[in-house]
Formats: structure tokens, sequence, C-alpha cells
């Protein structure tokens, strides 16, 4: 097919489509990225804007800092659950040991 041909063909198809083309065009996705509720046939162009890759960077940062704040918690919880108590030992405790020592 040459590009006259083809010229023709998607002029043609277009015309008999020209509903449904329109429809499916203008549908909202919402990106996987950034969130952001963005047109279907804009979707490409608005993954490449910096937009787009400052806010997936943003959002993946704050994923990691919930998922180690979550670990942090839990350890914390852990060890308050913990029964034994640590060994504190006294200024008083130590001065009595100094002097046995000397």
């Amino acid at each position: 097919m040459n590009n006259e041909q083809r010229k023709i063909y998607n002029k043609s198809y277009y015309i008999k489509n020209k509903e449904k083309i329109l429809k499916t065009a203008l549908t909202k996705q919402v990106c996987e990225f950034c969130n952001r509720s963005i047109i279907k046939n804009n979707m490409h162009i608005h993954q490449s804007l910096n937009i787009c890759k400052r806010t997936a960077d943003h959002n993946t940062l704050l994923k990691k800092r919930k998922e180690d704040t979550k670990i942090f918690v839990n350890e914390l919880q852990i060890l308050m659950t913990d029964n034994s108590k640590p060994n504190i030992i006294d200024s008083k405790d130590m001065n009595q040991e100094n002097e046995n020592i000397i």
C-alpha cells in the first residue's frame, strides 16, 4: 500500500469509527506511577514528563519510609512487651565496685 492508498484507507476508517475512536480516546485512566487521572491518549507522554517521574520517586520514598517505620514500631513493641528488666547499673553500685578494686 502506498502513501495515497494509506491516507484514503485511514480517512475512511476514521469516518466509519469516529464515535468509537473518540469515546475510547477521551476516557481517563489512572497513572500507575503517580496516581493522577490522565486521558488515555496522553498517558505515554505523561509518563515521560518530569512531574510524573518526580511523583513516582517521591511515592516510592514514602512507601519505603512507611515500611521502615512499621518495622521500627514492631521492634519497639517487642522490646516493650519483653518482661525481663534490663541490667541498669546505678552510680552508687559503680562507686562501691571501684572501692573494692582499690
